[in-house]
Parts: structure tokens; sequence; C-alpha cells
């Protein structure tokens, strides 16, 4: 059985102009501190070269995005989804405690944008194999805390694919990383990461895969970054995020014959749609009864939803 829990939002009036200018301000801060590092945050080398277009239109959609964020917040979601917003605040939830600790706050609300230190950073052989999504960083910001994982193209079916495997071995080299997963070693990034040991609870994993809310099933927060901010995090060890609401589906009972961890995850997105611009939390107390297995593919899956972050409770499976 599953009962879907709203984790209520700070008081939401219209948001004054203060507000809005200062949220947007924040973004033209954080977009300044990056293209003005002294090279050593690859997104300035992007904004020179051939595509940089690409980059200024999505510093259009980013304040885009933002207005629909407060448009959502001044007008509330459908209560159908994740209830209606009150005037008063519930505690933190696992993802704001995560992003709080990570960014040296004590505590992050919905709405904030959140610069975090990630615990980890996953890097993958496709970005090497992409034309100009890479470029040689010129610094590591901590060589224990960035593994190279190879997922994508294992065997190489391109000359490209193999070239890229071949930087990557060259970037692991000339930083010194404690972890490379090379060929022999190599698999999902999401499934290396986990049984190595480097998605751990509590933590914030960053990586460019797009489901790597798949460490959710692990009580690790993380999701899909992109090349760009996986780039910056790899060298500067910074990383930002916007705060979201969270949705918190509470699950009671055991699973019946037959029935796994995707069923139930078919029947939430089914029922309950899309969760665009929010983040999820499962848990209660029929969680001891899914395996691990079944939590990691319900996590993987939360990508399919739009969901930011997806993450478990911490109990002693995990």
């Amino acid at each position: 059985m599953i009962a879907k829990k709203c984790i209520k939002c700070a008081s939401v009036g219209r948001p004054t102009r203060k507000k809005r200018c200062s949220l947007l301000a924040a973004y033209a801060r954080r977009w300044t501190a990056v293209t003005e590092a002294e090279g050593d945050a690859p997104v300035e080398l992007l904004l020179n070269r051939p595509g940089s277009n690409f980059f200024f239109s999505l510093w259009i959609w980013v304040l885009y995005y933002e207005k629909r964020i407060l448009l959502f917040a001044r007008c509330g979601f459908p209560t159908t989804r994740i209830g209606t917003f009150t005037g008063h605040r519930m505690g933190a939830t696992t993802i704001e405690k995560i992003l709080a600790r990570t960014s040296g706050k004590s505590v992050v609300r919905p709405g904030e944008v959140a610069v975090c230190r990630p615990d980890i950073v996953i890097h993958i052989d496709l970005p090497m194999a992409i034309e100009g999504a890479w470029y040689r960083p010129r610094k590591v910001f901590d060589r224990e805390r960035v593994a190279v994982i190879f997922d994508h193209a294992i065997p190489s079916p391109s000359i490209r694919d193999a070239s890229a495997m071949a930087e990557g071995r060259r970037f692991a080299k000339e930083f010194g990383l404690k972890h490379l997963f090379d060929v022999g070693q190599h698999g999902i990034s999401h499934v290396v990461a986990a049984e190595r040991g480097l998605t751990r609870p509590g933590e914030l994993l960053v990586c460019a895969d797009s489901h790597t809310c798949a460490s959710g099933g692990l009580n690790c927060a993380g999701r899909g970054a992109g090349i760009p901010d996986t780039l910056q995090a790899i060298t500067r060890g910074v990383v930002w995020y916007l705060v979201t609401p969270t949705v918190r589906y509470e699950f009671k009972g055991e699973l019946g014959p037959m029935v796994s961890g995707k069923d139930v995850f078919f029947h939430i997105a089914q029922t309950w749609g899309g969760h665009g611009n929010t983040s999820v939390e499962y848990g209660g107390p029929g969680l001891p009864a899914l395996a691990m297995s079944d939590r990691r593919t319900m996590a993987t899956m939360s990508a399919e939803i739009g969901a930011e972050f997806a993450i478990f409770d911490y109990d002693e499976l995990t």
C-alpha cells in the first residue's frame, strides 16, 4: 500500500519584487563565478569556442526556468500531485539536509540555490567522445573524490570511442586519480559506484549521466548534472542546485507474489504522473520489505518522471 504525503514548503504568497530579483541575481552571480574563474573552470573555455551561442541560449533558458518556478510557487501545485501549500514549514527533508551540509549552511529551503561541495564526482567516457563537450582540465579539486568509469561504449564500437577511453586513462594518470575503472572493471557507472563503495549514505554524488538518481537507493543524493556542471565539479569542487519541493511516498505492508519494485514505480507513475521541478523521497514502515535491487530500480527510474533528486530513507539494509 502506498500513502502519498506532501512535504510542505515555506509560506508562498506572491513573490515580492525583491525576492524575484534576488533569485535571478543568485543565478547571475553563480554564472559569473564560473565564467570568470581563472582558467580552472572548463565552462569558461566553452564560452570562447564555436557553439557558445548554445550556452547563451542555455542561460536564457535558466532565466525562463526560474520564472516558471516562481509562477508555480505563486499559484501552488495541483492538490492531486503534492497537496496544497500552507503557511507553516515542516522539518527539513533528507535531500535538503544533504544539500545544506554540502553547502555549508544550517538549512536550505525550496526556491533557494544551494552551492555545494560534492562528496564524490563520477566521470564517464561518453563526454570525452562528444566533439566539443570535453576540455582538458587544468586541475582536479581532490584526486580521491574524482572517479573515472568506462560504461557507455565497451568494447569500443568506433575509433572515437576508443580515443575517448585513451583520453580518460591519460586524464586519470596526469592527476593521479585514485579511482579508475578501466576495461575489465567497467560497467554501468551507477552500479560500479555502488558496488565499489563510492555511493555512500548521506553524501552528494555528481555525474553527468541522466540516471544518476540511482544513487538514491543507497540514501545518497545524486542527479544528472550535465557535462559542463560535472567539469566544474571536477576542477573546482563546486556544483549548484535549485532546491525544489519534495514529494514523499510511504510504503506499508509487503509486496504481493510476483510483484517487484518496478511494478510499484509504474503504479506511482500511472497514478500521479510527472514530478517535474520536484524531488522524491521513499520511506515508511513497509520499506524493509523492499530489497536493495527494488530500491535502486525505483530510484533509477525516478528520472523518467522528471524528479530532480530521488532518495530512500536510511535503514539497516542501507
